[in-house]
């Protein structure tokens, strides 16, 4: 479970670091061709590799099981296993930063859907 958490974890920053330098290295090219479909396809794999994690690490953070509440009214709850919290944490900053990290992938698209290829 943890690798897995791990993974949900440092995809997207990793996505997004492979999208912007692999945008910047494709920029020359794109303005001497005068088309940016090279650039569209790259945003648009990193973009759904990350939010196809970020599906995967809310499906995480959902089926850690929740601590079970007692029985009676006023009985004391049961303490959460220190596991379990770790686990509900990562999955939820993964869930976070994914969703970060789609926007950031998505922010700097925008700019080559909208500018020509050399402005």
């Amino acid at each position: 479970m943890d690798r897995r958490l791990w993974t949900h974890l440092l995809v997207p920053p990793a996505a997004w670091a492979v999208h912007l330098q692999t945008c910047y290295s494709l920029h020359q090219q794109a303005c001497e061709s005068n088309t940016r479909v090279m650039l569209w396809i790259v945003s648009l794999v990193l973009f759904a590799l990350v939010a196809f994690n970020a599906v995967r690490s809310y499906a995480a953070w959902q089926s850690i099981p929740r601590p079970y509440a007692g029985g009676a009214a006023g009985a004391p709850e049961e303490e959460e296993p220190r596991w379990e919290g770790r686990a509900k944490f990562m999955a939820a900053a993964a869930f976070a930063g994914s969703l970060f990290f789609a926007l950031m992938i998505l922010g700097q698209t925008i700019p080559t859907v909208m500018l020509r290829p050399c402005d």
